[in-house]
C-alpha cells in the first residue's frame, strides 16, 4: 500500500528503528527486520509502536495468531492510534475473522478518515464479503487520498466487473492504470489480463497472464485466466467462450432466459413446420440442433481442455 516505511500502514513513526523494520520487510529481509523488532521491544516493552514492529514481523511471516497478540498489546497501550486498529484489522482480515477486521478498519476510519490504507483495507474486506456494490465507494475514496496506490487501481478494476460488467471498459482502464504505477507486479498483470479477456481481446489476454506467471508462476487469477484463454484458442470451445462473455456481461439470468427463449422459438417453429410435411425434417432437424447446443455446453469445456492439454502438456499444472 503504502512505500513509505516511516508511514506504513499509516502508523505515522518518526525515523527509527520500527522504521528500519518496515525497510527491512519491504525490500525482504525479514531474518534482520525480527532482529530489530526483538531487539526495540526489549528496550522499550511499552511502546506501541515497538510491539506494532513486531506484529508487522509476525505478519509477514505468516503468523498471523501471534501477530494479532502483538497488536493487541500495542492497542492495549494506546487505544486511539488509527494506524494500530488498521493493522488489527489487517491481521483479522488475514485470518479469515472477518466481523472483527470490520469493526477494527470502521475504526480506524473513523479516527482518521484521511487515511488510504483504511479505506482501502475495508474496501477489500467488503469485496472479500461479497459485497461488491459496499466495496465500491471504499475503494473510490481510497484513490481520492491516493491515486497513484497501484492496489487500489487493481481491486477497483476487480469491482467494477463485478458490479458493471457491462462496462468493461471502465475495469479495463483501472486495471492499466495499476500496470503503469507497477509493471513488475504479477498482480497488475493478472488483473490487467481479466479484464482484457472479459472485453473479448483473448490474445492479449493471453500475453498478460502468461506476463503474471512470469512473475509469479503460483498467481491463482492468472493460471485461471491463462487456462480459459488457451481454451479461447479453439475452434470448438470458441462459440461457447462467447457465450460464457455474454453472459458475464448480462448475467446468468440473461443467458438462462436465451435458452429457453431458443427453445419456444424451436418448440413454435417445429409446430408451425408440422403441417407441411415437406419441412418436418426441418423443424426435427431444428429439435436436435438446439439439444446437440445444449450438451455441447455441458461438455465444451472438459472436452477443449483434454484436447488442449495432449497438446500442451504443461496445462496439467494450471488450475
Amino acid at each position: 500500500m503504502n512505500d513509505d516505511p516511516d508511514d506504513e500502514q499509516g502508523l505515522a513513526i518518526p525515523v527509527s528503528g520500527s522504521a528500519q523494520v518496515y525497510h527491512l520487510l519491504a525490500v525482504g529481509q525479514s531474518e534482520k527486520a525480527a532482529e530489530i523488532a526483538a531487539q526495540l521491544v526489549a528496550e522499550s516493552p511499552s511502546d506501541p509502536f515497538a510491539l506494532a514492529a513486531v506484529a508487522r514481523v509476525r505478519l509477514d511471516r505468516g503468523d498471523t495468531e501471534g501477530a494479532q497478540a502483538a497488536v493487541d498489546d500495542a492497542l492495549g497501550l494506546d487505544p486511539e492510534s488509527p494506524g494500530l486498529h488498521l493493522l488489527r484489522g489487517t491481521v483479522l482480515l488475514r485470518r479469515g475473522r472477518f466481523a472483527e477486521a470490520e469493526r477494527s478498519l470502521l475504526t480506524a476510519v473513523e479516527l482518521d478518515p484521511d487515511e488510504p490504507a483504511a479505506h482501502f483495507c475495508y474496501g477489500e474486506l467488503l469485496w472479500l464479503c461479497d459485497q461488491e456494490k459496499a466495496a465500491l465507494p471504499a475503494v473510490r475514496r481510497s484513490l481520492e487520498l491516493d491515486p497513484d496506490d497501484t492496489d487500489a487501481h487493481q481491486l477497483l478494476a476487480k469491482v467494477l466487473l463485478a458490479t458493471n460488467p457491462r462496462h468493461w471498459d471502465l475495469s479495463l482502464e483501472a486495471a492499466r492504470r495499476a500496470l503503469q504505477l507497477d509493471p513488475d507486479d504479477p498482480s497488475a498483470h493478472a488483473v490487467h489480463g481479466a479484464a482484457l479477456l472479459h472485453a473479448g481481446r483473448r490474445e492479449e489476454a493471453e500475453k498478460a497472464f502468461r506476463s503474471a506467471l512470469e512473475l509469479d508462476p503460483t498467481d491463482a487469477l492468472a493460471r485461471h485466466g491463462l487456462t480459459q484463454a488457451l481454451l479461447g484458442r479453439s475452434w470448438w470451445y470458441r462459440p461457447f467462450f462467447q457465450l460464457q462473455l455474454w453472459s458475464a456481461r448480462y448475467g446468468q439470468g440473461a443467458a438462462l432466459a436465451l435458452m429457453i427463449g431458443l427453445w419456444f422459438v424451436v418448440s413454435a417453429t417445429t409446430a408451425a413446420f408440422s403441417g407441411t410435411p415437406a419441412l418436418v425434417p426441418v423443424g426435427t432437424g431444428l429439435t436436435w440442433t438446439y439439444f446437440g447446443f445444449c450438451i455441447y455446453t455441458w461438455f465444451a469445456t472438459p472436452v477443449t481442455r483434454a484436447l488442449l492439454v495432449r497438446q500442451y502438456p504443461w496445462m496439467r499444472e494450471l488450475s
